[in-house]
């Protein structure tokens, strides 16, 4: 479909090494999508080897966890207006070659529209995020 925006949320912990080939893999991959690191109050050089390598990197001034920068993420998406959220590890333990098999495998169980609608509401209330959600609906 056209229009439709996609991010890959990298959440990163000290991942200055890894960082770099995670990014461009996801590029390589489809150009298409956008790439957001979500440095998770690294104590090395993981945001600069990210935005050399060409992502977005939202930079955490403490360490939240991975709970922590996933939701960072997911917010990060939501506000800048994407419609399909791929998360991938910062340590290049996830193929982003995957990420269509599981996009794929994923929209098969969903019924409609609607009950897609309504389970993203639920998710996102459970991070804290239903009542923004709610108000772009």
């Amino acid at each position: 479909m056209t229009g439709k925006r996609t991010v890959a949320v990298v959440p990163a912990f000290d991942e200055e090494a890894a960082i770099g080939a995670v990014v461009r893999e996801i590029v390589e991959f489809d150009p298409a999508i956008d790439v957001v690191v979500v440095d998770d109050g690294s104590s090395d050089a993981t945001a600069d080897a990210a935005a050399r390598a060409g992502a977005t990197v939202v930079r955490l001034p403490f360490n939240l966890g991975i709970g922590g920068a996933v939701q960072t993420g997911f917010k990060y998406a939501l506000e800048h207006g994407y419609d399909t959220v791929i998360r991938l590890d910062g340590d290049g333990q996830h193929d982003p070659a995957q990420a269509e098999a599981m996009g794929a495998r994923a929209r098969e169980r969903v019924l409609d529209e609607h009950t897609y609608a309504h389970r993203a509401r639920q998710l996102l209330a459970l991070v804290g995020l239903g009542a923004q959600v709610e108000a772009r609906a």
